[in-house]
């Protein structure tokens, strides 16, 4: 099955971006789930930033008004970001194959590199 996927991914460079975009997709809705369905797997980790002050008072404006702690408005905030930033990874890296510079490799070739017997 994975050496025709992999095949198939080589010679269609169409199917890699949407390849990538589905392994990026589906990754991002593991960790979304795990942090609201399972949040005592998901730690927790404090961070210190700042902010311009009208960009601080947008903050407060938003969570006001949709009654959710600003808190939740940046993770929000930062979870629409980073899928929007996966996908332009995700671009560069079809790009990339595409050109030549990147290689797709069969999952044959890699499982017998790292000595996996499938």
């Amino acid at each position: 099955m994975f050496s025709e996927y992999s095949q198939i991914i080589k010679s269609k460079p169409s199917v890699v971006r949407w390849s990538k975009w589905l392994t990026i997709y589906l990754n991002r809705y593991i960790i979304l789930y795990l942090r609201y369905y399972k949040g005592t797997f998901m730690a927790t980790v404090k961070k210190l930033f700042s902010l311009d002050e009208s960009l601080a008072n947008e903050l407060e404006n938003v969570a006001s008004a949709l009654h959710k702690s600003q808190k939740e408005i940046v993770e929000n905030a930062l979870d629409f970001y980073f899928d929007y930033t996966d996908s332009v990874v995700a671009d560069s890296v079809t790009k990339a194959v595409e050109e030549g510079k990147m290689k797709v490799y069969n999952s044959d070739e890699v499982y017998k590199e790292l000595g996996i017997e499938i």
